[in-house]
């Protein structure tokens, strides 16, 4: 993983990439810098760069998706270890698709480079709906990404474990504030029934550009850890049908979390089914 890179195997962000959101640019890009990783933590601390990045927060954009596995017991503690991730994304369901993201187009996929006789370890896929509609009062866009990061070495299965204990940890509740604004972290919530280990987690910005939240899942299955992130927001629209980025209202919480629960069963679903990831 290059050194620029988050867990996810994102860029880092900077102040300079920040900078004034385009319509379609990524919504909680600041996010990124606050929370250390897109739910996934990071390898190697750096200093963060906090509500300084916030002036992004509110714009609505990219999101994608990650592979988990509904687990359960018997049935997780049976499957072999993965020794590959496909190059393109799963699918969430049509159902869940169209439930949650029923504007969205085809997804962004984003790998990184398998090197000569090494398999390919980190690809996500990120979907979104259009920040513009011809006729109404309101506008509701929303964003989704899935990433899943692959261990593939002998100690597969103890860093993906150390990978996912660093997201719990980076995950603590706290508010950390400047005069851009704020940032709020609740404390994590373990959820059963996905993956080996599962924990979702809410965050919310407020600055004088308005308030925007992201709800994540992070998911461990044997040697890959995954997360699903959904984030969405209201607009107002003027008489021009414009949307009024500081007056967004945020999708509320608990239909944020049903979303990205849904998502991360899906997802994990196709990542169990699929024969050709597992050690043979």
């Amino acid at each position: 993983m290059a050194p620029d890179q988050q867990l996810d195997g994102s860029d880092r962000p900077t102040p300079e990439a920040v900078g004034a959101p385009a319509e379609h640019s990524e919504p909680f890009v600041a996010s990124e810098a606050l929370q250390g990783g897109s739910g996934l933590g990071r390898l190697r601390e750096r200093p963060r760069v906090l509500i300084a990045a916030v002036a992004a927060v509110v714009v609505l954009g990219g999101g994608g998706v990650v592979w988990a596995a509904s687990g359960g017991s018997s049935k997780s503690a049976a499957m072999p270890e993965f020794a590959a991730i496909p190059a393109a994304c799963f699918k969430p369901s049509d159902g869940t698709l169209a439930r949650y993201m029923p504007q969205a187009g085809q997804p962004e996929t984003d790998t990184d480079r398998a090197r000569s006789g090494r398999p390919l370890e980190y690809a996500s896929c990120t979907w979104q709906e259009p920040l513009s509609a011809p006729k109404g009062k309101t506008l509701t866009s929303r964003w989704l990404r899935v990433a899943v990061r692959l261990h593939a070495g002998a100690a597969g299965i103890t860093e993906a474990k150390d990978t996912y204990g660093a997201a719990w940890r980076s995950s603590s509740a706290g508010t950390e504030s400047s005069s851009f604004g704020s940032i709020h972290q609740e404390a994590p919530e373990v959820v059963p029934g996905i993956g080996d280990e599962a924990f979702v987690r809410h965050i919310t910005a407020k600055t004088s550009l308005g308030e925007s939240g992201r709800m994540s899942i992070t998911v461990r299955l044997k040697n890959t850890v995954v997360t699903v992130e959904f984030q969405g927001a209201r607009y107002p629209l003027d008489r021009d049908g414009v949307i009024q980025r500081s007056k967004a209202i945020p999708l509320d919480k608990p239909t944020m979390r049903e979303a990205v629960m849904a998502f991360g069963r899906d997802v994990s679903s196709s990542l169990a089914a699929c024969k050709p990831c597992r050690r043979r």
